[in-house]
């Protein structure tokens, strides 16, 4: 286990190098959707359904709300937070 598991060490933006989790560059195009969470989502629903869920739902909040709600009916004994952001212009 990461030794600051709980801690928010990196973030999309972030310019920092360092200890902490690897940072990949991402290439995204207008229509692409992008699920950040923690695992108190993503260790619970498996990831079959999660890609269900962020097709199922059009609008990001009302698709991060279901998530959770999944997860927490699902068990999840961990925090559950979620982002869906939804691409529409990249420069």
């Amino acid at each position: 286990e990461h030794r600051f598991r709980n801690v928010l060490w990196k973030y999309l933006g972030s310019r920092e190098v360092g200890e902490g989790p690897d940072v990949k560059a991402l290439f995204s195009r207008p229509g692409d959707r992008l699920l950040l969470c923690t695992d108190g989502l993503s260790g619970v629903v498996p990831d079959d359904k999660l890609a269900a869920m962020l097709q199922e739902h059009d609008d990001p909040q009302d698709c991060a709300e279901e998530l959770c709600k999944l997860a927490l009916d699902m068990g999840s004994r961990d925090n559950v937070t979620c982002i869906v952001i939804d691409v529409t212009e990249t420069k």
